[in-house]
């Protein structure tokens, strides 16, 4: 009963690129132990590159930052289907962005959670995000961005670009699970 008076903790789950929240929901069995641990899994999905919905891709701030001052963020030219489809006000000379720089996914996760706790009982200290792959990018990416809001992230098999590294926005510590 996530409409109690108890605060329940909520975890976001982030889905790799190309693919959804419902095959995160499913490849993770996060609802399962949801279920038997009393919190909230929840798995959004990112903006979708093309019409059929084949090519979903976190704008983890990362993947469209090529050029950085140290120079392009891949070692190659990118290998990612996105690469080619992305808008041309996001492309670089490198090959390297692959996702749509004017999608802020970091306000759509922020605002995300200001609905869930509207709508539910969160415990606003045990709010934490994992991911897989672009999915982890996008958590590290939330790790700085809205530390003040989480209590820990777990990015699963993936970083940021090359060169792409950020800091903690607010004075907030907040644990790292790799």
């Amino acid at each position: 009963d996530h409409s109690s008076i108890i605060g329940h903790p909520l975890i976001l789950n982030l889905h790799g690129a190309s693919s959804n929240g419902w095959e995160a929901m499913t490849y993770t069995y996060m609802n399962e132990h949801a279920d038997e641990h009393n919190y909230i899994a929840v798995y959004p999905n990112s903006t979708s590159l093309n019409e059929d919905l084949s090519v979903t891709v976190w704008n983890n701030l990362g993947c469209s930052a090529s050029p950085t001052a140290d120079g392009p963020t891949c070692n190659r030219a990118s290998q990612n289907p996105a690469a080619d489809i992305i808008p041309d006000n996001c492309k670089d000379v490198f090959g390297c962005n692959y996702c749509d720089c004017n999608i802020d996914d970091v306000g759509f996760i922020n605002t995300l959670l200001d609905e869930l706790e509207e709508k539910y009982c969160i415990d606003r200290s045990r709010i934490y995000v994992t991911g897989m792959s672009n999915g982890a990018a996008m958590t590290q990416t939330l790790g700085c961005e809205l530390n003040h809001r989480l209590a820990a992230i777990a990015p699963i098999n993936g970083q940021n670009v090359i060169g792409y590294n950020c800091a903690p926005k607010y004075q907030k510590k907040m644990p790292i699970l790799n």
